[in-house]
């Protein structure tokens, strides 16, 4: 009767100790689990951080593989890009032999195209429609370039409210600014601060909408700069409209202006859209 007693008791401990056991750690793990118990840097300062790092590229050149959705077809190309921050863009389409067989320059928000293979040009403005009919995205001309890039906040805004959360391990910024009705939302390395998604939401007086959804990734380190090698753009129905896919590029050169100039050839035909 002892000898079953003390089984008894020495079980009953037993059990005792490992409830103790499994609740301490469950209670550690809600505890490292509580969302508003995860330090978070100022949302202030972490907006400025990013303000900082993407207003360090001033100019870039280069290679890239382009994929794009425009209104009509999805096209493929490898190009040479140039792009300043001043509101210059010029895109080289290549052949196999490398040699150009498209031109696209953007400047002043106006827009200038030539085809070789059939001698054809189109000179006019580079509004939102254009940009969608030509690229697949309703951006303005600056806003363009500055996607390009590799700005998270490539629609500026000026003064937002901003507010920031933890998000698996990475930080969401959340930045709207009313008066011009423009709302991100920013998925942010918790660490390095790198952008890695970005979510638009823009809407304008007449009651239309745009939302993008960018994508960042294979960052590198180019001078002083961690610069995305790959973005990637998503319009609202969750289809990519544009990827760039960077080879090859130097950031802030001193690039020459006439390379943003254009006057298409004698013999060329002008073409409207």
């Amino acid at each position: 009767m002892r000898l079953r007693f003390r089984r008894a008791a020495v079980a009953a401990a037993a059990c005792l100790s490992l409830l103790s056991f499994l609740g301490g750690c469950a209670g550690l793990q809600g505890r490292r689990s509580r969302p508003e118990e995860v330090s978070l840097p100022a949302p202030a300062d972490v907006y400025e951080q990013v303000l900082q790092e993407q207003g360090k590229v001033t100019t870039l050149s280069g290679t890239a593989k382009v994929r794009l959705q425009g209104m009509e077809k999805t096209v493929q190309f490898e190009g040479v890009v140039a792009c300043s921050r001043k509101g210059a863009l010029r895109l080289e389409v290549l052949d196999f032999w490398d040699h150009v067989v498209f031109l696209a320059i953007l400047r002043g928000g106006l827009l200038s195209t030539y085809s070789v293979g059939d001698k054809t040009y189109f000179q006019g403005p580079a509004g939102p429609a254009e940009l969608k009919r030509f690229l697949g995205i309703p951006l303005e001309g600056q806003d363009l370039i500055n996607l390009i890039l590799g700005d998270p906040f490539f629609v500026p805004m000026d003064e937002p409210r901003l507010r920031l959360s933890n998000d698996n391990g990475n930080l969401l910024l959340d930045a709207e600014d009313e008066p011009r009705r423009v709302r991100y939302l920013t998925w942010l390395d918790r660490d390095d601060k790198r952008a890695l998604r970005s979510y638009l939401v823009r809407s304008d007086p007449a009651g239309g909408t745009l939302s993008l959804q960018v994508s960042y990734g294979r960052h590198r380190e180019v001078g002083s700069s961690d610069f995305p090698f790959r973005i990637r753009v998503a319009d609202s129905a969750n289809q990519e409209v544009l990827s760039v896919e960077y080879e090859s590029i130097e950031l802030d050169r001193a690039l020459d202006e006439r390379l943003f100039e254009f006057t298409p050839p004698a013999d060329s035909e002008r073409v409207t859209w």
